[in-house]
């Protein structure tokens, strides 16, 4: 509990401890948080400063979005499960580039377009990063490819052949789904 409280904590860009020093419940943190988002939500940098951001990663949860931000990405996700996009998050992406990349297996496959065909609809353009399954386990994320040492080099080449996700047509679009 206490290392979401100081994630949630970053969010705001704040020191985690007068978090964690008052009596404060996760609810209220996350109610205090900018936008009226009402969900746990792991940013970095803050989400203020992601709105600046022109390219932005939008990674399956909380270890990848850290990881990733450690490499020098920015990086997001949500902790309310994969193929989750709240209501009151598309307008953060809005007119950026957005990579979306989740678990190698069919879930986090079925989860990155259903994610991507709905940021497709407001974002500049929109990419599923296919990560390679080779060394990697049958659930594997960015942080286990990264485990198997990986290179930057090697991460640029797989954003590369990212396959590019148009918007769907109206009749297949999907709904946003509240979390």
């Amino acid at each position: 509990r206490k290392v979401n409280d100081m994630l949630i904590a970053r969010i705001k860009g704040i020191p985690a401890t007068p978090w964690l020093a008052t009596n404060a419940t996760k609810a209220q943190i996350i109610e205090s948080l900018p936008f009226g988002i009402e969900h746990h939500a792991l940013a970095y940098p803050r989400i203020q400063t992601l709105l600046d951001e022109p390219v932005v990663f939008f990674l399956a949860g909380e270890k990848d979005a850290m990881r990733a931000q450690q490499n020098g990405l920015r990086a997001i996700t949500v902790t309310a499960g994969e193929g989750v996009l709240p209501d009151n998050f598309a307008h953060l992406f809005r007119g950026k580039t957005v990579y979306v990349c989740f678990d190698i297996d069919a879930a986090g496959h079925k989860a990155s377009r259903k994610v991507a065909q709905r940021l497709a609809t407001v974002c500049k353009a929109v990419y599923v990063i296919r990560l390679p399954s080779e060394g990697l386990p049958a659930n594997g994320d960015y942080t286990d490819w990264c485990d198997a040492g990986h290179t930057k080099e090697e991460w640029e080449a797989v954003v590369a052949d990212a396959e590019k996700i148009e918007p769907a047509a109206p009749a297949e679009s999907q709904e946003l789904t509240p979390a």
